[in-house]
Parts: C-alpha cells; sequence; structure tokens
C-alpha cells in the first residue's frame, strides 16, 4: 500500500541532511544487507509529468542538485551509441568515520527507456555495483522504479555499521525523490509577470 511521506532525507549512499515536505509518493523502499551486499529497492511516484523529470535524472553534470552528499559529477565519455561513462564523488559518514567514495560507473539506455549504471571497481571505491531505474508516465505524475546492488570496497563498522548504512541509504532515496520533485516545480515554474507603471 502506498505510504505519502512528508521526506525526511537521503544519502544515496551515507549522510543525513533535513529536507523539505513534499508531495511525493513512496510505494516501496527496501534495502537489505547480506554477506556485504547491500540490495535496494525504491519505488517512487513524482508530482511532476515526466517531461520535467527525465531530463534532471539524466543530468549527469549536476547530480549535486539531487543529493546533499554528491560533491561532484561530471561526464567522463560519451559513446558512439549514447553510452556515457561518468564520474561521481560522494562524502558520507557513519558513526565517526567519515569518506570520500568515487564511483565511475558505465551508463546505458535500452531502447524501452531503462536505465543501467555499471561501476568500475578498477577506478571506483566499490568492488561491485549496479544500479537500474526505470523512469515512467503516470497520468500527470512520474513514476520511477529504482533497484540497486552493491559491495563497498571500504571499510562498514560491523554490527551497526550495516544498519545505519541501511537506514541511511532510504532516507537519502527519500530526501532524492523530494529534491527532484522540487527542481522539476522550480524550472518550470512561470516567470512574474512584469510590474507594469501607472503613467496616468
Amino acid at each position: 500500500m502506498a505510504r505519502v511521506h512528508g521526506i525526511r532525507s537521503l544519502p544515496l549512499l551515507l549522510g543525513l541532511w533535513a529536507a523539505p515536505a513534499s508531495a511525493v509518493t513512496i510505494i516501496e523502499t527496501s534495502v537489505t544487507h547480506d554477506a556485504g551486499r547491500y540490495t535496494v529497492r525504491f519505488d517512487v511516484l513524482i508530482d511532476a509529468g515526466i517531461e520535467r523529470v527525465r531530463p534532471l535524472v539524466a543530468d549527469y553534470d549536476r547530480l549535486t542538485r539531487l543529493s546533499p552528499i554528491v560533491v561532484e559529477s561530471r561526464v567522463l565519455a560519451t559513446r558512439a551509441d549514447g553510452g556515457q561513462r561518468i564520474q561521481v564523488t560522494l562524502n558520507g559518514c557513519i558513526l565517526i568515520f567519515c569518506k570520500t567514495i568515487k564511483k565511475v560507473q558505465e551508463v546505458r539506455t535500452a531502447v524501452d527507456g531503462a536505465v543501467t549504471a555499471r561501476t568500475d571497481p578498477g577506478e571506483s571505491d566499490f568492488t561491485f555495483a549496479e544500479e537500474r531505474w526505470r523512469v515512467l508516465p503516470q497520468a500527470q505524475r512520474t513514476h520511477i522504479r529504482y533497484e540497486a546492488e552493491f559491495v563497498p570496497g571500504f571499510f562498514v563498522p560491523p554490527l551497526i555499521g550495516p544498519w545505519i548504512v541501511k537506514s541511511k541509504i532510504r532516507t537519502e532515496l527519500e530526501t532524492t525523490a523530494a529534491r527532484l520533485e522540487l527542481l522539476a516545480a522550480e524550472e518550470h515554474a512561470p516567470a512574474d509577470a512584469p510590474v507594469q507603471e501607472n503613467t496616468q
């Protein structure tokens, strides 16, 4: 059953930040951990049309607008087939452990619009990471389905560490959805009408 959240905060991986309330509808947020591997499912409805949302999701040079823990993002290369190689730098903490984390990913968009981002472990702080998402129209709103699996290549404190990571991923996803919705509204809001002087 769908749950309407007053969005709290979100690190796409680590971090904590308070976000304003929004009309985002969270259908599902699931984060599991097993033997060092995290599996994420996130299903959300954004209160904005797909023509506003899709360009924001695919603006890989400006992902800092969507998450407070993303400190830098940029497109490294664009392939002849449309695939892109991107780099994302994150900065976050678990308990007293803080780290700058880098991901270099190969991003490809299928004919049906499904996007897959596979992380290059040789140039990233993950031994494995793959993200998949769909951006779908639903009446005047946008339905985003996101799935990910990743294995950190950096130290996560045992016992309580994975629990904190899972909690922060959930709030980070919800905050990103809230920011996405706000950006879609702000960037397409009508300009203020010019003030006309009374010359009489």
